[in-house]
């Protein structure tokens, strides 16, 4: 593999990484950079849409009999292509979510954590 392609596999578990551990623990900074970290997914997941649909309409088989390796290759490029279609879908998902969280009206900026937030404080 080469080393780009290795960033981006990189970029895809980053994303996801952090989207779990700010559910774990949702400061304000956790969802951000899992926001920012969701944003750079889907733009890399529609570059990659972009190049397999340019590759999965120009791909045709050299002859017109019946060889299991063009048939394999054409499923094998329409499965990455749903497989980022649906990448791209569960990123927006998780985008809209966090930014329903930050703009919650309950949200108070002196607290450090969204939990703290949600802490009733009763007069003693």
């Amino acid at each position: 593999m080469k080393p780009r392609f290795l960033k981006w596999i990189f970029q895809f578990i980053a994303s996801g990484s952090t989207s779990i551990q700010a559910e774990k623990y949702p400061t304000k900074y956790m969802l951000i950079y899992s926001l920012v970290m969701n944003i750079l997914s889907v733009c890399f997941s529609i570059i990659g849409i972009m190049i397999l649909s340019i590759a999965c309409f120009t791909y045709h088989a050299d002859t017109n009999e019946y060889v299991w390796t063009h048939m394999a290759g054409s499923m094998l490029l329409q499965y990455l292509l749903f497989s980022t279609i649906s990448e791209v879908i569960c990123a927006c998902i998780t985008i809209r979510w966090i930014s329903v969280a930050l703009n919650h009206p309950k949200y108070n900026e002196k607290s450090s954590s969204l939990l703290e937030s949600n802490v009733s404080k009763t007069p003693a």
